[in-house]
């Protein structure tokens, strides 16, 4: 979370150089990111999706199982 908000925050605010700084680490990161693909990639025999989720608690998750026939959107 702390990596998505400071994004987040120098996007909002047009903060240049936390946008080079966080620039060079998320650079950084994916080029890792592919060599460690590219090490394991041949050890999986399936490949498999990740999905990225959103934490519902049990109160929301009752009221969304409630409503049929309603608009339901997803971002």
């Amino acid at each position: 979370m702390f990596l998505f908000g400071m994004i987040n925050r120098a996007l909002w605010s047009l903060d240049m150089e936390t946008m080079t700084k966080t620039g060079f680490f998320i650079r950084n990161l994916h080029r890792q990111l592919e060599q460690l693909n590219r090490q394991q990639a041949c050890t999986f025999e399936q490949k498999f999706m990740v999905y990225r989720g959103q934490g519902f608690t049990k109160q929301e998750f009752g009221c969304l199982t409630k409503v049929k026939g309603g608009l339901l959107a997803f971002n």
